[in-house]
C-alpha cells in the first residue's frame, strides 16, 4: 500500500507537472515567437527518471519506518 501511494502520487505529480511545463512554454512562445525552449523525449525521460528514484526513496523510507514498529504497540491502548 505504502508503495501504491508513492507511485501513485510521483505519476500524478510527473503528469502535472509536464503539463504545467507544456502551459508556460507554449504560453512564452505565444507572447515571444523567439523563444527557444523545447520538450525533448530526453527531458521527459530524464524528469521521470528523477521521480522514480525519488518515489523508491521515499517508499522504502516509509516501508522500514513501517517495518520498525512491533504489532503489540499499535493495539496497546
Amino acid at each position: 500500500m505504502i508503495l501504491f501511494m508513492a507511485a501513485l502520487t510521483s505519476l500524478t505529480g510527473y503528469g502535472l507537472g509536464i503539463l504545467l511545463v507544456t502551459v508556460v512554454i507554449s504560453g512564452a512562445r505565444w507572447m515571444s515567437p523567439y523563444y527557444a525552449a523545447t520538450i525533448t523525449y530526453w527531458n521527459l525521460a530524464l524528469a521521470f527518471g528523477m521521480v522514480f528514484v525519488i518515489a523508491v526513496i521515499s517508499g522504502y523510507i516509509g516501508v522500514r519506518k513501517v517495518l520498525k514498529i512491533e504489532p503489540f504497540d499499535i493495539f496497546r491502548g
